[in-house]
């Protein structure tokens, strides 16, 4: 921030120089660390009141360890909607379609030298780091640049990925608006690269890897996978003047728990023509070696700005783990060159257990533009301040108890002179942090007081409600500023027991300090909690009128006071793993939105989620053809209409009724039913009968004589068959043994891609040829067939003979006998079609969508909760509660039933159990409020109306206004 204010230094504080610090930080292994906390989502302004803005965010998956970058259209309010700019496409689908040797622009350094990433311009230690074969060595560049041909089951067997780009946890996601309007998305991820998207479309302009990363690679061909970081620290932007006098735009980034290592890139020109002229974007790189062997795991935000003396730098923590002597060290670096300027050393810290250096806030104290100190925390609980002229380092304050400050702090004026520093401790860096459930502390400390002025002014939080809904008051004790002992220099707020402030910088807006904290020691799926947290920047405590609309009438008053009569500070957002908030300006009100992840690995037996559209975590496509040709497709099916299968007498579109194939009433047909074995989770009623699983429905699996299933064969008309319905479990796109006896693990639905199953040709041919010659490229096909179809018509629907395929109509005699015919498949975000290189029966589940809900057609009557009963007749539906549990007996008409149990448990989680008719019972048990366990998920907004409005920027995340 640029403050036009004179600074006032504290006289008499100590400088501390050579002594280790008195307390010394948990060591823990950097790639063994648990989530913690994601990055921020990014918008294209945070001024959405026109209604046109794009909210980005990047997303991973736990346990399969594939990420992505997503991008959805924010209302004039500030609510992150469902609609979609890149028209249903992602970064991880467009990476996935570009040619991995034609069609990415990816570069690295050979030593000093800037090359394009090809096996060949590397050198011999590093071409012997991947590999001390030339030939696997060059198959494992290939894969990280995005070849498939060599994942399992085929070629070297390498690990089968879900998608070409690695997942994206603690890299910034930053959006930058360059020179003519080119717009671009810069981030991180753990596939070895920082990635360059266009940010209108999600396509990867280019990519670079930095060279220090490159003996790591091979690690991402392992199967099974270990997951590994790469690029997966801050990194941060500014439009630079340097001496060149040139205006540049600069990049600058670390590794996090990617190793310890700092590169720049110089991204002026964002559209390199060739690979060869992206080298030319890497700027400098830099390892923990030479000047910088102090250079630790480099968590903290880079800020980029200009010294006095008007050099550009850049100013980095050294962060945790270094080498070197163990201290913790601010570096002050040449922008335009990557030399280290200054090193200035706090003595804090030691070769046996170091300190580390987190994010600093600089600030301009004398309003010319230019960076005059730095304050930052470190992972001692240690706060300092540094002279950016005299590069000397202060003790301001140590946390006691000593806690990890790994956020970066936030500077504002003091009305009594000086400033206050506000800050917050937590770590997550190792699996006993995570259950750690010490108390951590937010503090103010005033960076000015009289010396005398020894005490902290405390405050209080008490959780509350506010209808029904968890929120949190405190104090409004008032602090005593003036000289005295017993006096203020600042003040704490003690939070819950475990719960932490970890992530990017938290920011100050309207004279409060804003920040998410979170708990990962509470139990439950997703496990965690997470607080959005407003306090008085001054005081810690509460404002003296209401900050939250939570009545959402437009008014701020004693409507939105928490039943304990106070005003809220904090409101509970919901379990998993959430970013730091980013604060909009909306039309009317401002709000906050975030990023969030549930964190939650899979189960082998799949993901439910009994609250959420459609079959849990994936979506089926479904289409209609008759006279020759494609009728209707509709992408994700499932999730659009919120439904399990479809009705193919009375669907949720109308497109998709059998009347529109037959329109006689009286027309008599049979149906045929193939690739059974390749969808083993659907079933089908067919003829008013109950629900069949499509192995056993007609014998058309185990019949190997046409004439003789034929003849086996009902015959149906509109008018007698009653019902016509596929259906799927919620846990269709789970991996197991589907089949039974003689079966394999797999998916419930094959997993395949719309190009290749849906291309009807005049003949009748339809899809992609199959391994096996299977039609429809092993969508799950229903022919509706003439009742006169001869034996000699049909065929075995696999090349091999296996019954376990189905019967078809053969293609010469496809446009006499067959009337219509339906195909349904997983529509994977893999884009792999069945039989491509790379394809995998049983690939991760998918649970994120990109469809917008649409209603039903009225009185349309496609199943809605994965539960085969009797055709489609429900006889009654009984609903009981008891307590905080509430029963519902739903019974069919042949007498089964099926029970669903939804009982709020003390923690505020809600535990679904389901009984299936067959006996099965599920219990899923979702978030506090009422979030599925599924994956990552859009950060939420809590509501349109969150605070007054108010065009006070909030804190930057670099310095770019002392850069231009």
């Amino acid at each position: 921030m640029n403050f036009n204010k004179a600074s006032r230094f504290l006289a008499g504080l100590a400088l501390v120089l050579g002594a280790a610090g008195a307390f010394a930080a948990a060591t823990f292994v950097p790639g063994a660390q648990p989530t913690g906390w994601i990055a921020r989502p990014t918008l294209t302004d945070t001024q959405v009141s026109s209604g046109n803005e794009v909210y980005f965010r990047g997303t991973y998956r736990m346990g399969i360890w594939s990420g992505d970058v997503k991008a959805h259209r924010v209302s004039a309010t500030g609510v992150v909607l469902e609609a979609d700019p890149w028209n249903s496409e992602t970064a991880a689908s467009w990476l996935d379609s570009q040619n991995y040797d034609t069609g990415r622009k990816i570069v690295t350094m050979n030593g000093v030298t800037k090359v394009p990433f090809r096996w060949a311009s590397l050198a011999t230690a590093q071409q012997a780091a991947i590999n001390s074969n030339a030939t696997t060595g060059q198959a494992i560049l290939d894969y990280v640049r995005g070849d498939r041909g060599n994942e399992a089951p085929n070629g070297l067997n390498f690990r089968a990925r879900a998608s070409v780009l690695g997942d994206i946890l603690h890299s910034t996601l930053y959006y930058w608006e360059h020179t003519g309007g080119v717009k671009r998305l810069y981030v991180g991820a753990n596939d070895g690269m920082l990635h360059v998207f266009d940010a209108a479309t999600g396509q990867e302009v280019f990519a670079y890897i930095p060279s220090m990363l490159i003996p790591n690679l091979n690690r991402l061909v392992v199967d099974p996978y270990i997951h590994t970081a790469f690029v997966d620290g801050p990194i941060s932007m500014a439009r630079v003047t340097p001496s060149s006098g040139t205006t540049r735009t600069l990049l600058v980034g670390g590794l996090g728990m990617g190793g310890k290592g700092l590169f720049a890139l110089d991204v002026t020109d964002p559209a390199p023509t060739s690979e060869a002229a992206a080298t030319s974007r890497i700027l400098w790189e830099i390892t923990a070696t030479g000047d910088f062997a102090n250079l630790g795991y480099t968590y903290g935000m880079p800020r980029i700005a200009r010294l006095d003396n008007g050099t550009a730098v850049a100013i980095i923590g050294n962060g945790y783990l270094n080498s070197g002597n163990g201290h913790s060290v601010l570096f002050i670096i040449n922008l335009e060159t990557g030399a280290r300027i200054a090193e200035i050393d706090t003595g804090s810290g030691s070769t046996t257990s170091p300190g580390g250096l987190s994010t600093p806030t600089l600030l301009d104290a004398d309003g010319n533009g230019t960076a005059d100190y730095a304050y930052a925390g470190d992972i001692d609980g240690k706060l300092w301040k540094f002279d950016l002229t005299h590069f000397t380092a202060t003790l301001l304050y140590t946390t006691s108890p000593a806690q990890a400050i790994t956020v970066g702090p936030v500077v504002r004026p003091h009305p009594a002179g000086g400033y206050l520093i506000a800050f917050a401790t937590g770590r997550i860096l190792t699996a006993n942090d995570a259950t750690d459930s010490a108390i951590h502390y937010v503090y103010g400390i005033w960076d000015g007081a009289p010396v005398v002025n020894d005490t902290l002014l405390t405050q209080t939080l008490t959780e509350t409600t506010y209808g029904g809904s968890r929120v949190r008051t405190t104090t409004a004790n008032t602090p005593d500023w003036t000289s005295g002992v017993g006096h203020h220099h600042g003040w704490q707020v003690a939070l819950p027991a475990g719960e932490r402030v970890v992530g990017e910088a938290p920011f100050h807006n309207l004279n409060r300090y804003y920040f998410v904290s979170t708990n990962p020691t509470i139990a439950g799926v997703p496990a965690g909690e997470n607080w959005l947290n407003e306090f008085d920047f001054m005081t810690g405590g509460s404002p003296s009128k209401p900050i939250y609309d939570l009545n959402l009438d437009g008014f701020f008053g004693n409507a939105d006071l928490a039943v304990n009569g106070s005003i809220p500070v904090s409101k509970f957002l919901k379990p998993g793993v959430l970013s730091q908030p980013v604060l909009v300006f909306g039309s009317s009100l401002n709000t906050t939105v975030y990023n969030w992840h549930d964190n939650v690995l899979p189960s082998s037996g799949g993901i439910i989620d009994p609250e959420g559209p459609g079959v849990s975590a994936g979506h089926f496509d479904f289409d209609i053809y008759y006279g020759g040709a494609r009728k209707k497709h509709v992408h994700e099916y499932d999730d659009k209409y919120d439904v399990t299968g479809v009705n193919m007498l009375n669907a949720s579109l109308a497109d998709f009724n059998l009347v529109n194939a037959i329109s006689n009433a009286s027309t008599r047909f049979k149906i045929l039913v193939m690739n059974q074995y390749l969808n083993p989770a659907a079933t089908l009623s067919v003829g008013g009968q109950p629900y069949e699983n499509v192995k056993t429905y007609g014998n058309l699996t185990s019949q190997t004589d046409a004439a003789t299933l034929l003849t086996d064969l009902p015959v149906h008309s509109r008018a007698t068959i009653q019902t016509l319905i596929f259906n799927l479990p919620l846990d269709a796109f789970a991996t197991k043994n589907w089949w039974g006896a003689g079966g394999d693990e797999r998916a419930g639905l094959i997993p395949t891609q719309t190009g290749c199953v849906n291309g009807m040709t005049s003949t009748g041919a339809l899809g992609d040829p199959a391994p096996n010659g299977e039609r429809a490229n092993g969508a799950l096909t229903i022919q509706i067939i003439k009742d006169t179809t001869p034996a000699s018509a049909l065929e075995l629907n696999h090349s091999g003979g296996d019954v376990r395929y189905g019967w078809r109509v053969k293609l010469a005699e496809y446009k006499n006998y067959v009337l219509a015919e339906y195909t349904t498949f997983w529509h994977h975000p893999n884009k792999m079609c069945y039989g491509a290189a790379g394809w995998v029966k049983n690939p991760p589940q998918d649970p994120d969508s990109s469809t917008s809900p649409v209603s039903r057609a009225p009185g349309s009557a496609d199943p809605t909760d994965g539960i085969f009963s009797g055709g489609s007749a429900i006889a009654s539906v009984v609903t009981t509660t008891e307590g905080g549990k509430t029963t519902t007996v739903t019974t069919y008409a042949n007498g089964t039933t099926y029970t669903n149990i939804e009982e709020v448990l003390a923690n505020g989680y809600k535990q679904i159990t389901q009984i299936m008719p067959d006996g099965t019972r599920i219990v899923t048990t979702v978030g506090g409020d009422g979030s599925a366990s599924l994956g990552a998920a859009l950060g939420p907004p809590l509501s349109p109306f969150e605070e007054p409005a108010s065009m006070a920027p909030a804190q930057r995340e670099a310095w770019r206004e002392l850069a231009q």
